[in-house]
C-alpha cells in the first residue's frame, strides 16, 4: 500500500486594485472578505496593485489604497507587488505573448498596428 504525503498548504488570500482612484465601498468589502478569509484560515493575505492601464491610472491612487487598507486595520503580509514590474520581468523573459481581437488574423492585426 502506497501513501502519498502532501505539505500543508498554506491559504494565499488576494486583493489587487487598480490605482484608478481612490478605494470604493465595493473594493473595500472586497479586501475586507479576503483578509478574512485568509486570516480564518491562519495564511496569508497578498496586496497587487494592478497598474497596467496608464492612461486610467490616477497620480498617488495606489499609495491612497494602501493608507485605506492600512486604516481599516488591513496589513497584508509581505510586500506590495506591482503588477507593471511583473510584467516587464515577465516580458524580458518571454514568458507573455500578443492577444488577436475575436475574428481577426495575427497578419491582419500587424497591418493595422503598421497603418497606426
Amino acid at each position: 500500500m502506497l501513501f502519498c504525503l502532501h505539505p500543508i498548504m498554506t491559504y494565499i488570500g488576494r486583493f489587487a486594485p487598480s490605482p484608478s482612484g481612490p478605494l470604493h465601498f465595493g473594493s473595500l468589502i472586497a479586501a475586507v472578505g479576503s483578509y478574512l478569509r485568509a486570516r480564518a484560515q491562519q495564511g496569508r493575505w497578498l496586496v497587487r496593485i494592478e497598474d497596467i492601464d496608464p492612461p486610467r491610472e490616477q497620480p498617488g491612487a495606489a499609495t491612497q489604497i494602501l493608507h485605506t487598507l492600512e486604516r481599516f486595520g488591513l496589513h497584508w503580509d509581505g510586500e506590495v507587488i506591482y503588477q507593471s514590474q511583473r510584467h516587464e520581468r515577465q516580458c524580458n523573459q518571454g514568458f507573455t505573448h500578443h492577444v488577436f481581437p475575436p475574428n481577426s488574423s495575427p497578419a491582419a492585426t500587424q497591418a493595422r498596428l503598421n497603418r497606426d
